[in-house]
C-alpha cells in the first residue's frame, strides 16, 4: 500500500485546493451527510488573495483534510493497477 503524500511546499498545497474545487465544481466530491454542513462552511470560508493565491489564514483543518484527502484519491486512481483495464 502507498503511503500518503506529505505537502511540504505552498504550491502543492493550492493545487490540493483548487484540485477540491474544480472536482466540487464537476459534481465529483461527496460528503457524509453528518459533516457536509460543517466541511461547506469551511470550503465556502477559503478566500483569495487579491493575486489569486490562497489566503491560507481562511484555511481551517476540515477544508485541508478534504483538499488533501481529494488530492490522494485522485492519485490513487489514477495510479492504481486495479482501475486500470487489461
Amino acid at each position: 500500500m502507498k503511503k500518503m503524500t506529505t505537502i511540504f511546499n505552498r504550491r502543492d498545497f493550492e493545487h490540493n485546493i483548487n484540485m477540491l474545487a474544480e472536482q466540487s465544481r464537476m459534481g465529483k466530491v461527496h460528503m457524509v451527510e453528518s459533516m457536509k454542513d460543517r466541511t461547506l462552511h469551511s470550503l465556502m470560508a477559503i478566500k483569495k488573495t487579491p493575486n489569486g493565491r490562497v489566503n491560507f489564514t481562511t484555511v481551517d483543518q476540515n477544508a485541508r483534510l478534504m483538499a488533501n484527502s481529494i488530492s490522494e484519491m485522485f492519485n490513487l486512481h489514477l495510479n492504481d493497477d486495479e482501475f486500470k483495464e487489461e
